[in-house]
């Protein structure tokens, strides 16, 4: 997946009202994109998604789900 890619879709993110946890620690920080880079050393818009779940708060409970993306070099899908 492309930089511009996941630009998008943490905008998407972001006006849907999730919060973005890292899956290397669990924590939910306010700046995932720093957390990811100084304290995880992710640097690739493809590193950054598998880093990440979203965790999405509707009436006081929590959904929790990872962004999961095919592999493009998986058989099933040429």
């Amino acid at each position: 997946m492309d930089r511009q890619k996941v630009l998008n879709m943490k905008l998407q993110m972001k006006s849907d009202g999730v919060k973005l946890a890292c899956i290397k620690c669990g924590e939910i920080p306010t700046n995932i994109d720093k957390h990811l880079k100084e304290v995880h050393d992710v640097k690739t818009s493809a590193d950054w998604l598998k880093n990440i779940r979203v965790v999405r708060d509707e009436g006081g409970r929590s959904f929790r789900y990872s962004v999961v993306l095919p592999n493009k070099n998986a058989s099933h899908i040429k």
